[in-house]
């Protein structure tokens, strides 16, 4: 328990600016001190540090409201960050997933998801060739009629998709323009009433 709050990167004395860090062995020194005097205090100040195995050594103090509080408080804290750490195992779960299916980086997909950004970042970058080359890849994939027809929709639900985030873009520059232009008035204004106000004469 000692060597783990010692490691934990808790403020084990309070040191002065240009004062040596404290070893290893100075800080466990300090801390078993404190726990062996004071372990109220020990826990008041280092319960954030401590996991739920490390109870057994208040066992002693059982009874105490402020004992069972802070008891309580770690264990709260230890099952929210399990919980963290399950909910980020997760999506970092998933998404190697999406990975290995080599689709969700996929020209296709990220053109789905997000049309404007793609053409800004990738595909105005393409040539012709590069084009055509998916032009004849997507025909290739249609087996039937009724993927052509499929397709075809999709594409127009892209560039319907692409249309309205290249207006909300062009509406809040035109609206940061605005800002700007109203900002610039109110500069010119206040810089006009200082140009003509007339301050009388100082008098000696």
């Amino acid at each position: 328990m000692l060597e783990s709050i010692a490691k934990s990167g808790a403020q084990i004395k309070s040191q002065q600016k240009g004062e040596p860090d404290l070893t290893l062995g100075e800080k466990l020194g300090i801390l078993n001190e404190l726990y062996h005097s004071k372990p109220l205090i020990f826990l008041e100040r280092y319960y954030r540090h401590l996991q739920p195995e490390h109870l057994t050594c208040f066992q002693h103090l059982a009874g105490s409201y402020e004992v069972e509080f802070y008891c309580a408080e770690i264990h709260r804290n230890n099952s929210q960050k399990n919980s963290r750490t399950r909910i980020k195992n997760k999506r970092y779960a998933a998404l190697q997933g999406l990975i290995r299916e080599g689709e969700y980086f996929s020209d296709e997909r990220m053109r789905s998801r997000d049309p404007l950004l793609y053409e800004q970042c990738i595909g105005q970058y393409l040539t012709d060739d590069e084009v055509m080359e998916q032009n004849a890849r997507s025909m290739s994939e249609s087996r039937c009629l009724s993927d052509v027809l499929l397709s075809s929709y999709q594409e127009q639900l892209i560039q319907r998709k692409m249309e309205l985030q290249q207006e909300r873009e062009e509406g809040a520059e035109e609206e940061e323009e605005e800002e700007e232009e109203e900002n610039d008035d109110e500069e010119n204004e206040q810089g006009g009433c200082f140009a003509t106000c007339v301050f009388p004469p100082q008098y000696f």
